[in-house]
């Protein structure tokens, strides 16, 4: 019986359990989980689905995830069960959008979930990553691309999953991830998971009409995914659960006709580029150029663009029509891309949509576009926009002002959707909604961002425009209203907020005949076909299983297209550094065919090379190491990046502690002298002795230290004493001192005198002349002061200036702030000069000015020098203090020589370390300390000389490691091997491995928070982060990308949140440290103890030098010896440079060698002897300037010259004439010009570049690496070297600093014409519009032309960079002109013009202001960068008080006001005052929120606002 159920039985109903090879028991009935409510549809839909592979057709309204979710629960209970026995079975869930799912699932079940999507980095995961997944997880959610790339690279494979849900598996058609993973992989396995596909239709496309052809669509995808269609026939049940919504029809009048001049013009214009388009296509096929249906999907989108153009133009109004063109010129840039063909005809292409454009700017009515959108009839009588979108924005008005409100919209056309919605966001009575555009796709990267998601989800988005296709995983959770608008009739749909599922009834009606179709299927007896396979050419790896297809073999290499008749025949061309340069593949019918066939050819043979592995991916010594971030907001960016902050700890100190402080008895110390010395002899400082139980090394314990005060400097120095005993009464003396000095405590009070000359304090008594230069504290504030001097002629009836400049005398005063009564009333008052709150002395001020007060104006700083403050306060609320004026001031400097002696004790710690494993090389602590201090600290001295330094020596050492311990692989692999290894995220790891980020200085010295030892701050900063201990785990849950982090800051327990870069930076730092104090040998044993491999071994060099001698130089000796002759240096092995001199070229000739190794090597050899020079010869430049001099002298311009200049050039052993032409002009453009440096529109040609770096390469193996020789040789050759009074920056950049110093904005456009790039660049000055405008092969060389005649005119009228060029800008054609000259003279840009028009007729609409700190200079900021209006300048006045003012929200005894001027072009200058407030930001931001509605006042901007769900 058995058996005859078997025979019998559907190959669709496969039960969980048949797919396991052993048995298990029977499935317990669904647990009915009170989270889990399934009606009773969703109950009949999971029973089938149980039952067999099934394609779940439900409305959208339907909970399609409760199935899915029913069934994961349901076989997640067999997969437990099965733990024992077999392999680990998974369940996979694909969809398009991922993040929705996985929230369902995980929260529904207690199986382990995980997500998977790109911003993770899956791409970069390898099998042991994966394999660590499978191992951890029951349930994966993923994308089907994720999927479909691990499958192909044999990372995952399906015998592994038990159950497959494919959420919207109608996309599975054509090249879809779905269709090729069922195609590629389900059908060729011997063991089937079972699936679940779900879908609101399943044949949701183009042309499914008829029952006819529903019927073949759906037979398609049964058979491509193993499975049957089900969906449920009771109709009624269906709309209980999903009611019907309520139906408004809106009518609109009669479109009114389009211009019919308009429209035969546009008409005109797509007839004449439609027809040179096909002169193209109908012209002789080049030889290595693809034709035919290369020009075809150029011309279909030519086509679209005119009929979507048209289509706005006659449905949606003149204006819809004019932002389509817009849409349109903006998408042309990706054609070029997506089309294949010439630059010509791509340039055609856009040439169309400019004159379209000008044909619609030139219609009388254009001018009036923005004005009549808010009028209403004016808009519809003149053809602005059309009756139809008229009623759709009267709808959105009925609205009001609902900020709650959320609407879907249905249009035909994407460009519809796309063109609404930027209408909407010029409208400002709809300022307060959020608008979007959302279309369907079919393709795999068509599905949105988490973050998109659940801005939707989250009810963000109002308004949001879509087209019939939506995606089906996305969901709007509170949606109010459904229209329709493309149909005859507008729909408005109405009701509670679940009725945003009807959305989907509306669109199925278009589908009626597929759910007919589907339900005359028998559910039961129809088999589903089998599905027949292409049977397509594959590559697959047997050790893996890995496998790679024509279609997916297709990178981003270059094609040459050999035609042969009607056949074609490909030839790939693959870059310099890959194994192979250029293979040819077989022939074919198209040139789409041949191309996937000759990568399909070239993958085999880079896999048989070893190029790539086993999984198919690039060979390489180690695998990727990149793992899963382990909490659930993956971070998109990588260790050692700038964007990633990490938390981490600081290691104590351990020359501080020790054990003395509980001893009883004698004590031995080391003791060490602090002395200060002030500039100003009269000044005098007190000697402090410090105690300690460890000795100092040398360079620690005996320093000099510069502290800067206000207007003198003390030179602090430590010297040692030796050694010293203290007997237990001498320790508890010495802590008792310390906690006097550290405590400011007071006396004991005394018996007053009666005595006229004597003056009775809190706690004593004393003659005027005693209480000079005595230390008192206030004991009604507790703030220290030193007394100047007895005000004569005052007392405390004197009069005080109190809150709000009210005149109370002082008694009075006293009494009614702190209810003291004076006893001594007619005592004079005391002349009191504040002791300073401690400062960071180790800061030089002094070329800044006292007291420094900076302020903006016209990119100026305006220095103002604050005048002292001094008190006047009775004497009897003052403590005299047993300590004398001198012991103070030295107290003061205290803080700040103790910080710089603790960081050298640490740096001397880590001397200590290195030196256990590494030897004892001598470095001084300083320099340590200089790499490992971050600009952040604001001293005198950082990391980033000796990391620019460190950077150099690294690449070297690993360069010449690489270059004799892999002899045989070529220059591309050595590149690839030494950026792994130096790359920031593998010294991160190094770095953080050996905990260097413990070390770390990564802020400036503040003394509030520092404590001598045994001493708590009270300026605690509790600990949030959850830790017990000083050392934070590498963890990613102490990882952020968060920009509001505080970096440095320290918490009591010793946690700072770091910049990731700045541990790669500091191991770079300490390279160059290493290298500065004890030379490349010192330098590579930290390497080595680091972990990085890089030594040299000797007898390598040999074995490279025999393999050059074996080289036959015979034929090229004359050319050799004059070579030598022009570098100075006689090669002891010629074979090296005639090695040097080989192009790779000459390879097609029989020649077995070329210059690309000792060119990779070259490369790093001038940078680290360039680098060098410029470290030693420039050591008081700022590392800024230092990294500006080194990309100045080490780049491929550079060197190209210097070959030029020395005559290299034509030694050069080629065979190519692109070459010999590329050379000769660049050789009769040098000899042209008065200057050593080429304007940005002219680049050096790489192979004279990569000649020099190979000469250089040759010179280092020849002297057996004797870097001193090489530079002999080559200094005199690369001079002259730039120096600090020379350097000339690139314009672009020299530009971007001036006008951000001056407060200027620039706008830039780029226009294609053939080859070359058309910039124009929009400078706004207070009284003129500049437009610099300049043309190269690229985008990036013509904003640099266009820089450098901006550059040019403003130095013409008086502005100048401190940095100004010194090109031969009489060589520049294309002169700077103002906008109105340009005008005239140069056809405008319809871009620029459009602009300028922009801000006469269009009133920008500001999004509501945060009114946050910050927040309206953002708000304004914003405003003028994006109009162009210089920025504004600031003025602040500071005002004291000795009583608190309310400032605001805020109270406080300082008071700033805010002057803000404003200049706007052809307008004039705005003058206002801000509001008094208690910090000169807050000031600011008074200001500039009076300028805000100064200029809505006046009409100039619209503030939006503020969304009260926002509040």
């Amino acid at each position: 019986m058995e058996s005859i159920e078997k025979t019998k039985a559907n190959p669709l109903k496969r039960s969980f359990e048949s797919l396991n090879s052993a048995q298990l028991e029977e499935a317990e009935p669904m647990d009915t989980d009170t989270t889990l409510i399934p009606t009773d549809y969703e109950l009949k839909v999971y029973e089938v689905a149980m039952r067999r592979n099934t394609i779940a057709v439900l409305e959208m309204g339907a909970e399609k995830s409760m199935i899915a979710v029913m069934m994961i629960r349901e076989i997640g209970k067999s997969l437990k069960k099965n733990d024992n026995g077999g392999g680990k079975k998974l369940i996979l869930f694909l969809a398009p959008t991922v993040h929705l799912q996985y929230k369902d699932i995980k929260s529904q079940t207690e199986l382990h979930v995980e997500e998977y999507y790109g911003a993770r980095g899956v791409d970069d995961w390898n099998d042991k990553t994966w394999e660590k997944e499978i191992n951890e997880h029951d349930v994966l959610i993923m994308t089907p691309q994720i999927l479909l790339n691990a499958l192909r690279k044999a990372f995952l494979s399906l015998e592994v999953f038990c159950f497959i849900v494919l959420d919207e598996c109608h996309r599975a058609t054509g090249k879809h991830p779905y269709a090729r993973i069922m195609e590629e992989f389900y059908h060729k396995s011997t063991c089937r998971p079972k699936i679940l596909g779900m879908t609101a239709s399943p044949t949701v496309g183009k042309g499914v009409s008829s029952v006819k052809v529903s019927d073949e669509k759906i037979g398609e995808l049964e058979r491509l995914l193993d499975s049957q269609v089900y969906i449920v026939e009771d109709k009624i049940e269906l709309e209980e659960d999903i009611p019907s919504a309520n139906q408004i029809c809106r009518f609109y009048g009669p479109m009114q006709p389009p211009d019919l001049e308009l429209t035969a013009k546009l008409q005109n214009s797509w007839s004449k580029f439609d027809a040179v388009l096909l002169g193209f296509e109908k012209s002789p096929p080049s030889q290595y150029k693809g034709t035919g249906n290369k020009y075809k999907p150029l011309l279909d989108r030519l086509a679209d663009d005119h009929t979507g153009i048209l289509f706005c133009l006659e449905n949606l109004g003149l204006l819809c029509a004019y932002e389509a063109v817009k849409v349109c010129i903006e998408n042309a840039r990706k054609v070029q891309e997506e089309c294949e063909v010439h630059k010509e005809s791509v340039m055609q292409y856009e040439n169309f949509l400019q004159e379209v454009l000008s044909i619609i700017e030139g219609s009388h009515e254009h001018q009036k576009l923005l004005n009549v959108v808010n009028s209403g009839s004016d808009a519809l009588s003149t053809g602005q926009i059309s009756s139809k979108l008229h009623e759709l924005l009267e709808i959105f008005r009925s609205f009001g002002k609902d900020k709650e409100v959320i609407c879907v919209i249905f249009v035909e056309r994407i460009i519809a959707a796309k063109v609404i919605e930027r209408v909407m966001e010029k409208i400002s009575d709809f300022s307060h909604l959020n608008v979007s555009y959302l279309t369907g796709s079919n393709s795999s990267i068509g599905g949105l961002s988490p973050k998109s998601q659940m801005e939707i989800h989250d009810g963000k988005v109002n308004l949001l425009f879509s087209t019939d296709v939506v995606e089906e995983g996305i969901h709007v959770s509170k949606c109010s209203s459904v229209i329709r608008f493309d149909l005859p009739k507008l729909f408005v749909v109405t009701g509670n907020p679940k009725q945003i599922d009807h959305m989907s009834r509306i669109i199925a009606r278009s589908v009626n005949s597929t759910i007919h179709a589907a339900k005359n299927k028998d559910p039961d007896d129809c088999l589903v076909q089998a599905c027949i396979t292409n049977e397509a050419l594959a590559y697959v790896v047997e050790s893996t299983g890995a496998s790679i297809t024509p279609d997916s073999s297709v990178g981003l290499p270059k094609f040459e297209l050999l035609v042969e008749g009607n056949l074609y025949r490909c030839k790939l061309i693959l870059p310099p550094n890959a194994a192979f340069q250029t293979a040819v593949g077989p022939v074919a019918r198209s040139f789409h065919v041949s191309r996937q066939l000759v990568c399909l050819d070239a993958c085999k043979k880079l896999h048989a090379m070893r190029a790539l592995n086993d999984h198919l991916l690039p060979h390489s010594e180690e695998s990727s190491e990149k793992g899963p971030s382990s909490n659930g907001k993956a971070l998109t960016s990588g260790a050692g990046t700038t964007k990633r902050k990490e938390l981490h700890g600081s290691i104590s100190i351990r020359m501080l502690s020790g054990t003395w402080g509980n001893k009883l008895d004698e004590s031995k110390f080391h003791a060490y002298k602090m002395d200060f010395a002030c500039n100003i002899a009269e000044q005098k400082y007190s000697s402090f002795l410090l105690l300690l139980e460890t000795e100092l090394a040398d360079d620690v314990g005996n320093i000099e230290v510069d502290l800067y005060l206000l207007s003198k400097f003390v030179r602090a120095s430590v010297s040692s004493c030796g050694q010293v005993y203290l007997d237990a009464q001498q320790v508890a003396k010495a802590k008792c001192f310390q906690e006097l000095i550290f405590n400011v405590d007071s006396s004991d009070p005394v018996a007053t005198k009666s005595d006229s000359h004597v003056i009775h304090l809190a706690n004593t008594s004393a003659s005027e002349e005693s209480l000079k230069e005595m230390v008192v504290i206030a004991i009604h504030t507790g703030r220290i002061y030193c007394i100047l001097d007895i005000a004569a002629d005052t007392s405390a009836e004197s009069p005080f200036k109190g809150m709000l400049m009210r005149v109370i005398p002082y008694a009075d005063y006293y009494f009614k702030k702190y209810g003291i009564v004076l006893k001594h009333p007619e005592q004079p008052l005391l002349l009191l000069k504040q002791s300073h709150n401690s400062h960071n002395l180790l800061v030089d001020f002094r070329n800044e000015g006292a007291s420094v007060k900076n302020k903006t104006k016209g990119g100026r700083k305006v220095v103002e020098i604050k005048p002292q403050q001094h008190a006047h306060i009775p004497p009897e609320l003052v403590v005299g203090a047993d300590i004398q004026t001198d012991v103070l001031k030295s107290f003061y400097l205290l803080p700040s020589l103790m910080h710089r002696l603790e960081s050298l004790m640490l740096a001397s710690q880590l001397r200590e370390e290195i030196s256990r494993h590494a030897g004892d090389f001598r470095i001084s602590s300083s320099l340590i300390l200089e790499a490992l201090t971050t600009q952040r600290c604001c001293e005198s001295f950082s990391m980033e000389r000796l990391e620019l330094l460190g950077d150099s020596i690294l690449k070297y050492a690993v360069s010449c490691h690489l270059f004799l311990k892999y002899p045989k692989k070529h220059e591309g692999q050595l590149s690839s091997s030494r950026c792994r290894i130096i790359c920031n995220s593998t010294l991160h790891k190094l770095g953080t491995n050996r905990k260097l980020q413990e070390y770390v200085r990564d802020c400036a010295f503040d003394p509030r928070g520092w404590t001598a030892s045994g001493q708590r701050s009270i300026w605690p900063s509790p600990c949030g982060h959850g830790l017990d201990t000083m050392e934070v785990p590498l963890d990613s849950k102490f990882f952020s990308e968060d920009i509001k982090l505080l970096i440095g800051k320290t918490c009591d327990r010793g946690h700072r949140w770091m910049v990731s870069k700045t541990i790669s930076d500091c191991v770079e730092a300490l390279i160059g440290a290493y290298y500065v104090g004890g030379g490349l040998t010192a330098a590579l044993s930290f390497m080595k103890w680091l972990g990085i491999e890089a030594e040299f071994e000797h007898s390598l060099i040999d074995d490279v030098i025999k393999v050059a001698s074996l080289y036959s130089y015979a034929p090229k000796a004359e050319d050799i010896g004059i070579i030598e002759s022009k570098l100075g240096y006689e090669f002891s092995t010629k074979g090296l440079l005639l090695e040097a001199i080989t192009h790779e070229s000459e390879r097609e000739q029989g020649v077995g060698y070329c210059y690309q190794r000792l060119e990779f090597l070259g490369d790093a050899v001038l940078d680290i002897l360039i680098t060098r020079h410029l470290y030693e010869s420039h050591r008081n430049v700022d590392p800024g300037m230092l990294t500006d001099l080194r990309s100045a002298s080490v780049n491929n311009d550079s060197f190209a010259l210097a070959a030029v200049r020395c005559n290299l050039h034509p030694h050069l052993q080629h065979g190519s004439l692109y070459l010999e032409n590329q050379i000769s002009a660049f050789v009769k453009f040098v000899s042209g010009l008065s200057t050593v440096v080429l304007t940005p529109d002219t680049k050096g040609p790489k192979v004279l570049g990569d000649l020099v770096e190979s000469i250089a390469g040759a010179v280092l193996i020849d002297s057996k690496l004797n870097l001193d020789e090489v530079w002999k040789v080559f200094k005199p050759l690369l001079s002259p070297i730039v120096t600090p009074d020379k350097l000339e920056l690139p314009p672009t950049r020299e530009l971007n600093e001036l006008c951000d110093s001056l407060g200027y904005f620039i706008k830039e456009h780029f226009i294609p014409k053939g080859d070359t790039v058309h910039a124009v660049l929009k400078l706004q000055l207070e009284d003129v519009l500049l437009d610099g405008q300049g043309r190269g092969p690229n985008s990036k060389a013509a904003k640099g032309m266009a820089a450098l005649h901006l550059l040019k005119e403003l130095e013409l009228r008086g502005i100048k960079s401190s940095k100004r060029r010194k090109h031969d800008t009489d060589k520049v054609d294309a002169p700077i002109e103002s906008s109105e000259s340009a005008l005239k003279k140069h056809k405008p840009v319809s871009e620029i013009k459009g602009a300028c028009d922009s801000e006469k007729t269009d009133v920008p609409v500001l999004p509501p202001i945060d009114m946050k700190k910050g927040g309206p200079r953002t708000s304004l900021y914003a405003l003028c960068k994006k109009l162009q209006w210089p920025m504004p300048a600031f003025e602040t006045i500071e005002q004291k008080s000795r009583t608190p003012m309310q400032l605001g929200d805020t109270t406080g005894f300082n008071s700033f006001e805010s002057q803000i001027s404003l200049t706007i072009p052809d307008f004039g200058k705005i003058e206002l005052t801000g509001e008094a407030r208690a910090d000169k930001k807050s000031s600011f931001d008074s200001a500039a929120l009076v300028m805000l509605h100064e200029l809505e006042r006046r009409g100039r901007i619209i503030i939006g606002e503020l969304n009260k769900s926002s509040e």
